[in-house]
Formats: C-alpha cells, structure tokens, sequence
C-alpha cells in the first residue's frame, strides 16, 4: 500500500496514478486534483482538505493546549 504524496491518503489497489522523475524519485497520486496541485508547486500542509495539513495543525493545537495548562 502506497500512500498519495500530496495528501497523504492512503491508495487502494490498482488505483491512483505513479509518477516517475528522471532521478529515479516515485510519486504516488490518488486523484487528479492532487497531481495538478503537486504540479504547480504547492505543499500538502497548506490545503485544509489534505491528511498532512489535518495531521499537522492536530500536532500543533496539542502543544498549545499543553502551554495553556503549565
């Protein structure tokens, strides 16, 4: 299993697009909107609708909620 390389979402079995770059690097998409926004040079953190950008503001609101405590 492969996960998309810019939302972080797990992909299903022959699903999804593989793209290859000239040095060997693999990308995995899981749809369109995710390859064409890979393309134009954004980052997966920055989308509200991506896993990573979910998984990363989570990361965030623990330590404040820590510093709020203290």
């Amino acid at each position: 299993m492969h996960n998309c390389s810019f939302c972080g979402c797990e992909l299903r079995p022959a699903s999804g697009k593989m793209f290859v770059r000239n040095d060997g690097r693999v990308f995995y998409f899981c749809k369109s909107k995710c390859q064409k926004n890979w393309d134009m040079g954004r980052s997966g953190k920055e989308h509200k609708w991506t896993k990573l950008y979910k998984k990363d503001t989570k990361a965030v609101k623990k330590e404040e909620g820590k510093r709020e405590k203290d």
